[in-house]
C-alpha cells in the first residue's frame, strides 16, 4: 500500500517475460524504437540514431535466420546507445549495440553440469557475426528463438 492507502501496483517481472511476444518480421519492433527516440527528444537524453539502427538490422538479420524470435526488452541507455536484453529465469542475452557498428554484450547462461551454476560471458566491442556466434556457444539461442530446443517459454 502507499501513503494515501492506494493500493500498490503489482509488477512481476517473471509474469510479464512469461507473456512475452513472438515476432516474425523485425518491422514489430519499429514503433518500439522510435518510442524511444521520442522519449529522448522530450527529455533531453542522449539518443544515438546509429545505435538503434544497428539493433534493428540485428534484428532483421535475425528474422533471417530464425523464422520467430521471442520479442527483447529494448532499452535506451545512459550513454544514449540502444540495448536489446532477452531474459528468462537466471539466463540473459544482453546486447548494446555501438555507434561503430560493433556490439558489447553480457550473457548469463546455466552451466551445461550444473543446474544452478551460472556461467558469465562479458564481450567487448565484437562484431554482430561474432555476437551470434557466442550466444550459439553459451547454448542461449532458445532466450531468442522458440524454434530452438527449449519450447517452455510462451
Amino acid at each position: 500500500m502507499t501513503k494515501d492507502n492506494a493500493p500498490t501496483p503489482s509488477y512481476s517481472v517473471s509474469r510479464l517475460l512469461k507473456k512475452q511476444r513472438q515476432i516474425h518480421d523485425a518491422d514489430a519492433l519499429d514503433g518500439r524504437l522510435k518510442s524511444l527516440r521520442n522519449i529522448a527528444d522530450q527529455d533531453s537524453l542522449l539518443y544515438s540514431k546509429t545505435s538503434a539502427q544497428h539493433a534493428k538490422r540485428f534484428l532483421q538479420d535475425l528474422c533471417g535466420l530464425h523464422q520467430t524470435l521471442f520479442e527483447p526488452s529494448i532499452f535506451l541507455i545512459g550513454n544514449g546507445n540502444t540495448r536489446l536484453l532477452w531474459i528468462h529465469g537466471k539466463e540473459q542475452v544482453g546486447l548494446q549495440f555501438l555507434a561503430g557498428g560493433e556490439i558489447q554484450f553480457v550473457m548469463f547462461a546455466k552451466k551445461a553440469d550444473s543446474a544452478t551454476e551460472i556461467e558469465t560471458k562479458v564481450g567487448e566491442k565484437v562484431t554482430p557475426t561474432f555476437a551470434l556466434e557466442a550466444i550459439t556457444a553459451m547454448n542461449l539461442v532458445h532466450l531468442i528463438t522458440p524454434n530452438q530446443g527449449n519450447s517452455s517459454r510462451s
